[in-house]
């Protein structure tokens, strides 16, 4: 939804949409300020404040209201501002389902292990869809089988970093069974959110460069 003329808002009403910040609807802190949670009516809604002296929200509102740019999908889409003495914030149209550091950090997040160009398609409309789960664990689907933990990962996506940090017996385990030390197996604890994060690094590095991992050639240069 666009909102060509923002609308202006007072310190009370940002208190009474976040119930008057209270830590429940805390999203998380921000560079300059913090996010929350709020509701206009039955509108769920982002509310973002910025610190005293920190502020940016002339440039923002002139970046939201650019009609080149605010289309964006990956823009939200201003409702309104509050520009008072003691508050400064902005008012988004979204209802979000929390920060990407906080999905990160979660308790017992998902981690797909198998992040690979070759796994992601592409809808008609150009939107990236992950469609291999077969590593996937975390959340509600638990640990992996220990079948399961034996597959090797998809070489040139993996995070040497957290591999290099299981035990040495898994490296033995490894050279036993005659695997690949660029096909690292979904064994071990060291594996973390970040660890996806990584995968999507690499991918978006394709994406700059435009080339993508050539799987034959990995080991032998």
């Amino acid at each position: 939804m666009s909102f060509p003329n923002p609308l202006e808002f007072s310190q009370a009403d940002l208190a009474e949409f976040t119930n008057n910040f209270h830590g429940g609807n805390l999203i998380g802190p921000t560079q300059f300020g913090k996010l929350y949670r709020g509701k206009i009516n039955a509108r769920d809604v982002t509310v973002k404040i910025w610190d005293g002296g920190r502020c940016g929200e002339q440039e923002e509102m002139l970046l939201l209201r650019d009609s080149n740019v605010n289309h964006h999908p990956s823009l939200p889409k201003l409702i309104g501002y509050c520009i008072q003495d003691q508050m400064k914030g902005l008012l988004y149209d979204l209802n979000p389902r929390g920060s990407l550091h906080n999905l990160s950090t979660e308790a017992n997040p998902y981690i797909v292990l198998c992040i690979d160009a070759e796994h992601i398609l592409l809808d008609q409309e150009s939107n990236p869809v992950v469609v291999e789960f077969g590593l996937m664990r975390g959340g509600t689907l638990g640990q992996l089988s220990p079948f399961k933990e034996l597959i090797p990962m998809s070489p040139g996506y993996c995070d040497i970093y957290y591999a290099r940090t299981d035990s040495d017996s898994r490296v033995a385990h490894r050279s036993a069974v005659g695997i690949s030390l660029l096909g690292w197996t979904a064994q071990g604890v060291g594996w973390v959110a970040h660890c996806d994060v990584f995968s999507y690094g690499i991918i978006i590095l394709g994406l700059i460069s435009k080339r993508v991992v050539d799987k034959e050639k990995l080991g032998k240069d």
